[in-house]
């Protein structure tokens, strides 16, 4: 601040020159200083007569330190004028207008002060010295006023409710810590599919270890839920993602018993996320009964608690994949039937593994006559040699077995057998078209397989298999094969269609045709439900990758490509979630319900692993015993 005549030389002390300054300033936009009081003793002066204003005048003459740092602010002055900060920042309410409760304006608006005055008069010290005592004698009557009384009392109150603030905030930190920990051996857990019961041994463990992790309930009922809610967490993140990129789904189910002899249904989502086909196990759902009204019912209701309601399956739902089970794939009242009749675009997929054992079912039928005697030969041989040890054992050196009985005629026919001709064709004919399947079979498991290269796959097989034998197969004919024309028409129809995004499959002349695959493009889009602008942005798309010669694939056009990825070949992870729910459901753990035995299988099988699980702010929050 700017100085007027040699004040310092008047006050030597420096408790009043910050004060003089204040008073001798003219700048109207000089910096903040603070006056803090403390130490003033507490004298009543609403009946302060003259002698006693004095000596509170005198007291607080020694009791005002300027800019003091290590003291709480009270008194504060802005330019040349004060006021007081706890009347302004904690100002009392005034319902009736208790007299001496109201504070005053001046003091909560900083107005409380005296114009400059003038360095050069000749009683300038007298004027300070005046001045200064009257500000004291104000600073004094407003400090013991009944309305600063009441507002130091809600501002010291205010400090306490924050201090106490701050220390639940530190105490449920620290809360959350510990808390994140027994999550994570929770997880670990469920991870290795080991009793609920085992987390105390676990915790008791750590804590011996010198680890804290105290102040949380460790029982196998907290574990259980602990999983439960972080199976919670991952499944909505799930949804949520799929939800919010509005990604096209295809539900595939499965229905079985549990070992505790409970139907259940297994429910799984493929969805196109990122440009990446994923399949995810959604939920684990107690089924009442086993019909096809029951399981729609279930598996709707299913998806809406989830998020997934009617509107959004109603634009987004494109397939439905099951096993053939009647109950499934009943022509007219079975669960696709019934889904048909809400989502009447969605497709109905029979699961190809499964076709694929009724297709070699149905091989080994019409062979007939070298797969009975080869199998009543094999069960021949289970029935002698699975009587004992002892013959077991001998099993692995079977010629010489029957060898070593010369005069045993049921052994001799065991040797004409093995060594005949038609025995050992046959049965090399039967090991290579197994190999085949077993192949194909494999390969249509993979959660990676799309519609086309499945397809790809299948005709390769019946090549191969066509090159063991030297006579043409002939088709089979009668009810079997008229019954399937419909549905092979159906995906030849749709087979047809996705193969126009691989440039691979198509033909030399494609440019010579005109628009060439564009129908059957705007017939995918039809039957995916694409708005009539994205359609319109998929065509123009297919039209320049074609002028690409399919090299670069452009991001309307990548969108179709999404949706085909949806549509699931088989349903074969059902079939894996029902073997690791037969994995969790063990001697020791036969008390678990479907809705925990869901919760084990998310984490199973989209958890991360444990050293990359992080438990979240949200989920410690939720299972700390201060929130609780």
């Amino acid at each position: 601040m700017k100085r007027h005549g040699p004040i310092d030389n008047f006050f030597k002390e420096s408790t009043y020159n910050a004060a003089v300054e204040s008073l001798t300033s003219d700048e109207s936009d000089s910096v903040v200083t603070t006056s803090v009081v403390s130490n003033i003793p507490h004298v009543d002066v609403s009946n302060m007569n003259d002698e006693a204003e004095k000596s509170a005048e005198s007291n607080l003459s020694e009791a005002i330190v300027i800019d003091g740092e290590e003291q709480n602010d009270v008194i504060s002055s802005i330019s040349n004028v004060d006021g007081c900060l706890w009347c302004q920042k904690a100002p009392i309410p005034m319902m009736n207008h208790t007299k001496g409760m109201n504070p005053s304006a001046e003091w909560m608006e900083i107005k409380v002060g005296f114009e400059p005055l003038d360095s050069g008069a000749a009683n300038f010290k007298q004027q300070c010295t005046t001045k200064l005592s009257m500000l004291r004698g104000k600073i004094a009557k407003h400090l013991f006023s009944e309305a600063h009384k009441s507002s130091e009392a809600v501002f010291k109150a205010k400090k306490s409710n924050s201090i106490t603030q701050q220390m639940l905030a530190n105490k449920s930190a620290k809360h959350q810590t510990s808390t994140k920990k027994v999550i994570h051996v929770a997880y670990n857990i469920a991870k290795m599919n080991r009793p609920y019961s085992d987390l105390s041994d676990h915790i008791i463990c750590y804590q011996q270890n010198g680890i804290n992790m105290s102040g949380i309930l460790v029982s196998d009922k907290s574990c259980a839920s602990m999983i439960s809610s972080i199976s919670s967490d991952m499944r909505g993140v799930l949804v949520g993602h799929i939800i919010q990129n509005q990604s096209k789904i295809s539900v595939m189910i499965d229905e079985s018993s549990t070992v505790s002899n409970e139907e259940g249904l297994v429910i799984h989502l493929r969805a196109c996320v990122d440009d990446i086909s994923t399949t995810l196990f959604l939920d684990l759902v107690h089924l009442k009964t086993a019909d096809a009204k029951s399981i729609v019912d279930c598996l709707i209701q299913t998806l809406s608690n989830h998020g997934f309601d009617h509107s959004y399956l109603k634009r987004h739902l494109i397939c439905f994949a099951s096993d053939g089970a009647s109950v499934m794939t009943g022509p007219t009242s079975g669960v696709g039937r019934l889904l048909l009749d809400r989502f009447p675009d969605i497709i109905l997929w029979h699961c190809s593994n499964q076709k694929l054992e009724l297709a070699v079912g149905d091989a080994i039928e019409e062979v007939g006559g070298g797969i009975s005697s080869f199998k009543i030969f094999v069960t021949s041989l289970h029935s002698l040699y699975s009587q004992s040890p002892k013959m077991q054992e001998e099993v692995k050196h079977l010629v010489a077995h029957f060898k070593s009985h010369p005069n045993d005629t049921k052994f001799q026919g065991f040797v004409a057998t093995l060594t005949s001709q038609n025995f050992v064709i046959n049965l090399g004919i039967m090991l290579d078209a197994l190999e085949e399947v077993s192949r194909l079979s494999l390969l249509l498991q993979n959660r990676d397989v799309s519609l086309v290269t499945a397809n790809s796959l299948i005709d390769q097989t019946i090549k191969a298999m066509r090159g063991y034998i030297d006579v043409p197969v002939s088709s089979r004919k009668g009810e079997k094969a008229a019954n399937s024309q419909k549905h092979s028409d159906e995906y030849f129809e749709l087979l047809s269609q996705v193969s126009l995004l691989d440039p691979c499959l198509w033909p030399a002349n494609y440019e010579e045709v005109p628009r060439f695959g564009e129908v059957s493009i705007e017939s995918l889009c039809d039957r995916f439900r694409v708005d009539v602008d994205v359609k319109e942005q998929i065509i123009n798309g297919f039209r320049l990758y074609k002028a690409m010669g399919g090299k670069t694939s452009n991001t309307s056009l990548k969108n179709l490509q999404n949706m085909v990825k949806c549509i699931p070949v088989s349903t074969a992870e059902c079939e894996r979630g029902f073997s690791l729910m037969n994995t969790i459901i063990t001697s020791k753990k036969n008390r678990l319900n479907i809705k925990q035995v869901s919760g084990l299988m998310v984490v199973n099988i989209v958890g991360p692993p444990i050293h990359l699980f992080n438990p979240t702010e949200k989920l410690a929050e939720k299972r700390s015993p201060c929130s609780q």
